[in-house]
């Protein structure tokens, strides 16, 4: 079992669009972002620190950033498909 301790507030330095605003993770949301030339993370708004990664093959896992003897670690909850937004959220 991995132990964490959840960060008060994510490092958004990805930021969730071009305008660095985040949003709820639904389905719908999820699907519809497009690839990039570089993988790229999307916020969540409504969870700190549990957010979507793209990657430029057009993949795409949940995540959960957390900080762990004083560095920050993303740990990959699991690809889309066979995680909903909400599963991986919970």
């Amino acid at each position: 079992m991995i132990s964490f301790r959840v960060l008060a507030g994510c490092f958004l330095e990805t930021g969730a669009s071009k305008d660095g605003s985040m949003t709820k993770l639904t389905k719908r949301v999820v699907e519809a972002v497009e690839p990039q030339s570089k993988d790229h993370v999307i916020w969540d708004d409504e969870l700190p620190c549990f957010g979507l990664r793209i990657y430029p093959s057009g993949q795409r896992s949940y995540l959960v950033q957390y900080r762990a003897k004083g560095r920050s670690r993303r740990h990959t909850i699991g690809l889309h498909r066979a995680w909903t937004p909400e599963t991986a959220r919970r």
